[in-house]
């Protein structure tokens, strides 16, 4: 994985030149020319170039932002492939921990293989009970998603 710069070291009202900017944010100066060919805002009419620290900042806050994925409570994320899994497409062990936390909710662990690159997942999910759930019980996934009522829970 390529190494991230420190952008919050930057500050917004002072310029820098590309070696200073690779020095503040721990990059080197090619990789630093390479983010100003790939639209990193500079003044290209000066040689060296000057580079605006708002700008800066910017440009790095918006290359580092995560696009966050809305999963469902029967969907699960591979970390290789990054794909999203629905449960009920592959067979999955839902197993209970025993744990409870925030305010009611027991925790499960999800596991099972990712059919798109093969890699194993484990997740941990949450679910809602009214009863104490002994540890390594199973519980079948509509007991996850809510949308079925399981003997357990009679």
């Amino acid at each position: 994985m390529a190494k991230k710069a420190k952008w919050r070291k930057i500050i917004s009202n002072k310029f820098y030149y590309p070696d200073e900017l690779a020095e503040l944010v721990e990059l080197s100066v090619i990789t630093i020319y390479r983010h100003i060919k790939n639209s990193l805002p500079a003044d290209t009419g000066t040689i060296p170039y000057i580079i605006f620290g708002r700008e800066a900042k910017n440009y790095f806050r918006e290359l580092y932002s995560r696009d966050k994925v809305e999963i469902a409570s029967d969907e699960v994320q591979c970390l290789s492939c990054k794909s999203i899994i629905c449960l009920y497409d592959i067979p999955t062990e839902i197993l209970t921990t025993g744990k409870l936390y925030c305010s009611g909710k027991y925790q499960v662990t999800v596991s099972g293989k990712c059919p798109n690159c093969g890699r194993r997942f484990c997740r941990f999910k949450s679910f809602l009970s009214g009863r104490r759930i002994n540890r390594d019980t199973s519980i079948h996934i509509d007991m996850l998603t809510g949308t079925g009522k399981n003997e357990m829970f009679k």
